[in-house]
């Protein structure tokens, strides 16, 4: 995205991993760095309305703004899994459901 002065402000990227029960399809805006996560939107995905549905909760979607999603290194730095933080990726989240990773891709 662009501002007023034709700035790249945002880069805005598909994103895609597996849910409970779909495909789940996404859109990550990513900071002019290339790391820093500015939102995320998902757009396609058959989770149940329940816990599925949260991908949708503005609060939940929130706990990945300002996240890196790249170390200094290049290396992936943010990761969505069951459980919490761990030394290799300190900036981990919590998934909706709690019975398998939920792991994202760059399409």
């Amino acid at each position: 995205m662009r501002d007023e002065q034709q700035q790249i402000q945002e880069v805005i990227l598909p994103i895609y991993g597996n849910g409970l029960w779909s495909m789940m399809y996404a859109f990550v805006a990513l900071g002019t760095d290339g790391r820093t996560i500015k939102g995320l939107t998902y757009y396609d995905h058959g989770e149940t309305p329940g816990l599925g549905g949260e991908v949708e909760n503005p609060n939940w979607r929130q706990q990945f703004i300002g996240k890196q999603v790249l170390d200094d290194s290049g290396h992936p730095a943010l990761k969505v899994v069951k459980g919490g933080r761990t030394r290799r990726y300190p900036c981990r989240r919590r998934p909706v459901r709690g019975d398998a990773d939920l792991q994202r891709r760059t399409a």
